[in-house]
C-alpha cells in the first residue's frame, strides 16, 4: 500500500537514506511504500504547474529486490498523468539510476553524485 505521509514520518529513516545521497526538503510531497502497516521504502515528488520532479525514492536494504521501487514509480506516474502532469524530471544517485533508465526517462545532465533525468508523459 501506497500512501501519503509527512516528512516527520521519514525520522526513523532519515540517517541511513540520507548515507545513500539523499536530500531532503519541505515542499516534497512523500508518500510511504507499507507492507504489513510497516513502511518499508518511500518516494516524493517535488510538483510545480508544468512538471513534477521524483526525489528520494528509498527502499530499505532488507527489503530490495522485490520491486517496490518499480511500484512506487508506477504510482508516481500514474499519479503524474492524472494530474495532467505532460513532463517529470527526477533526480537521482547511481543506485536508483538503471530504475528510471527502464521507464524511459533520459538523462540530461550528470553531476558529481547526482543524475538530472526528463521523461516526456505526452510520448506514454
Amino acid at each position: 500500500m501506497i500512501a501519503a505521509i509527512s516528512l516527520n514520518d521519514l525520522d526513523p529513516y532519515l540517517k541511513v537514506a540520507k548515507q545513500s545521497g539523499l536530500v531532503f526538503c519541505d515542499k516534497t510531497d512523500y508518500y510511504g511504500f507499507y507492507l504489513n502497516n510497516e513502511m518499508v521504502g518511500f518516494c516524493g515528488v517535488l510538483k510545480y504547474k508544468s512538471k513534477w520532479v521524483f526525489k528520494n525514492a528509498f527502499v530499505l536494504e532488507s527489503h530490495r529486490g522485490n520491486g517496490y521501487h518499480k511500484s512506487m514509480m508506477i504510482f508516481r506516474l500514474k499519479e503524474a498523468k492524472a494530474n495532467g502532469i505532460r513532463y517529470v524530471e527526477a533526480t537521482c544517485t547511481d543506485m536508483s539510476l538503471g530504475n528510471y533508465i527502464k521507464f524511459g526517462f533520459q538523462v540530461v545532465r550528470t553531476y558529481k553524485k547526482y543524475h538530472k533525468l526528463r521523461l516526456n508523459l505526452s510520448d506514454k
